[in-house]
């Protein structure tokens, strides 16, 4: 592109502008535009700002107006949200109490020592700090209260936890299973003549009769605490379940179990046999209080709770 400039004295000057000078050229003049109405805007926010011109007031205004119903519209949302779920919660805690209570009750727990428990340990909760978004656009106090009731539940349920851990431990560890499948008492608990002796002796136990190799099962569960021999019973186990109670399967023919096992009720631990001192293929079992032999009939007779 050429440029020619022509003057009165007849001296001519040209310019050969390329595509590139061009570019250039075009891109300044609408950069200074640019820079020209930057700066007028400038000076007219400026200018309205230090006057309070009503049109930068108004607009302000609307912004600000937009805004505050926009969040009054979601704080107001939340909390209807927020309210819907409080009453929902208070529902469930109902039912959830009503039926803590119809458990305890059906369990055999006395309700008035539950709830004794659980107004104890309702007194040592503390208030729960809850921050609301504002204490006169919610209910702080009804959510501390639903709080205290969900740790009151929690509690509840531990007590309920606690009272059927034990009583499942105290059925599992309670010797009222039959030690044998199949066999038949032949002498029980008390006194009678020694069949070797021939004189009257205090029997500690109770006598199946059974074939040789049938299993021998713990009557609860335990702790093995002997598994061996012994020159009057035999081959033998001793199971420790706990609070002192113990039992004793003795003239075995074959041990299954070792010490420090922990054995399941009705668990298989040895095999009937005629060790030790013993007229034929039986199995001896005993019941001990602190060492001290107890009639097992009234244990098997027993059912498990």
């Amino acid at each position: 592109m050429n440029i020619i400039i022509t003057s009165d004295n007849t001296k001519t000057k040209s310019f050969n502008l390329n595509k590139f000078s061009i570019f250039l050229f075009t891109i300044l003049f609408f950069s200074i535009i640019l820079l020209i109405s930057l700066l007028i805007s400038y000076f007219f926010i400026k200018y309205s700002v230090n006057n309070q011109t009503p049109f930068l007031k108004e607009s302000l205004n609307l912004v600000i107006k937009q805004e505050v119903q926009d969040s009054r519209k979601l704080v107001d949302l939340n909390l209807k949200i927020m309210r819907e779920n409080l009453i929902s919660f208070e529902n469930r805690i109902k039912n959830l109490e009503f039926l803590s209570f119809k458990i305890a009750e059906s369990s055999g727990i006395n309700l008035n020592s539950f709830k004794k428990t659980i107004s104890q340990n309702r007194s040592q909760h503390n208030d729960s700090e809850v921050i609301s978004m504002s204490e006169s656009l919610f209910d702080n106090k009804k959510y501390k209260s639903i709080d205290k009731k969900i740790k009151n539940l929690d509690d509840s349920y531990v007590f309920l936890e606690q009272f059927f851990y034990k009583k499942n431990s105290e059925n599992k560890t309670f010797p009222s299973g039959i030690p044998i499948k199949k066999g038949n008492r032949s002498s029980n608990f008390g006194w009678r003549i020694d069949p070797f002796t021939k004189i009257k002796t205090f029997h500690e136990g109770t006598d199946f009769v059974a074939k040789t190799g049938e299993p021998i099962l713990a009557s609860a569960g335990g702790f093995v605490i002997f598994a061996g021999s012994h020159y009057q019973y035999g081959k033998m186990i001793d199971i420790d379940h706990g609070n002192g109670l113990s039992t004793r399967y003795a003239h075995a023919d074959k041990l299954l179990v070792n010490v420090g096992k922990l054995v399941a009720p009705g668990e298989k631990i040895a095999l009937v046999g005629s060790t030790g001192r013993s007229t034929g293929p039986h199995l001896h079992y005993e019941i001990r209080m602190n060492n001290i032999p107890r009639n097992p009939n009234k244990y098997l007779s027993k059912k498990r709770k």
